[in-house]
Order: structure tokens, then sequence, then C-alpha cells
């Protein structure tokens, strides 16, 4: 189940570090001011990364954890980074349209293609910097010379 939700907000702007479980079935789209980021299983949420979150779309069934020791909290961190890390190599395509398509086809790689069909448009987008109407285009067709498979980030 996909949807818009309040729980997790106000976990994550509290300030406590939390960390999606690294069996977790779920996502977080977390909304900032300006953009959105993702966050997968194993990776660190809340804490500093989130205070200034304004919203937050749950996909699928997520279960937190709070990561008690410091090479538990290294782990998260550094899975939230690799996420970020994948996000920019998405974005780093100059073509909007093909950084759509690329952004979609990792999402159902990460999420699975059902999932990904309730993601509104406008959460994609400001996940890539791009217009809701170009992630709409991206997941009507696929623009030439855009690789059908891209890299899939894995909890470490």
């Amino acid at each position: 189940m996909s949807q818009a939700s309040s729980p997790p907000l106000q976990l994550l702007k509290s300030g406590q570090l939390l960390s999606l479980t690294a069996d977790s079935q779920g996502w977080l789209l977390i909304q900032k001011p300006y953009f959105a980021e993702f966050a997968g299983p194993g990776a660190a949420v809340g804490g500093s990364f989130d205070i200034k979150c304004t919203s937050v779309y749950v996909i699928g069934n997520v279960k937190f954890q709070v990561p008690e020791t410091h090479a538990e909290r290294q782990q998260s961190y550094q899975q939230r980074i690799t996420y970020i890390e994948q996000l920019q190599e998405i974005t780093s395509d100059p073509s909007p349209l093909s950084c759509a398509h690329t952004m979609v086809n990792q999402l159902n790689q990460w999420c699975g293609v059902d999932e990904v069909k309730n993601i509104p448009n406008e959460w994609i987008a400001q996940l890539i910097g791009a217009l809701p109407q170009t992630v709409a285009a991206a997941r009507q067709h696929r623009p030439h010379g855009t690789p059908t498979q891209t890299s899939q980030v894995t909890p470490a």
C-alpha cells in the first residue's frame, strides 16, 4: 500500500535517528522544502537528515528500528548515502525525459512495478528535479538511447 502519511513524518521530524530494517518491505519518499529523497531498507532516517522534511510518502510496509551501536549507525548512514548517490547518478542525465525514465525504472527495481504505478508523478518529479508532466511522459514510453536496465542499489 502506498500513501502519504503523517505518523512517519512526526517520527522523522522528531530528531530521533532511526533506520528502516534491512528486511523491511517498505520505502520512504521524503519531501524536503525544495526536493525529495528516497530511503529504502537499511537506510538511516530521521536524526539530522530529516528534521526539515515536509511530507513523507510511504511505499509498502515500513519497519523502523533504532540503530543502537556505532556500527549499526554507520551502516545505516552508509546505506542512506548509497541511495543519495544513486539519485545523483540518475539526475546527472541532461535529458529530463531520460532522467525521468531512468528514475521510474529504478523505482520499479527497488519497490516493484505495482507499487510504483501508485506513486504520484509529483513525488517522482521532486526526486529528480523534473516536471510531473515529464514523469507522466516517461511512464508512457521509453526514450531512444535509454538503457532498459539500471544499476540496482541493495542494502549493505
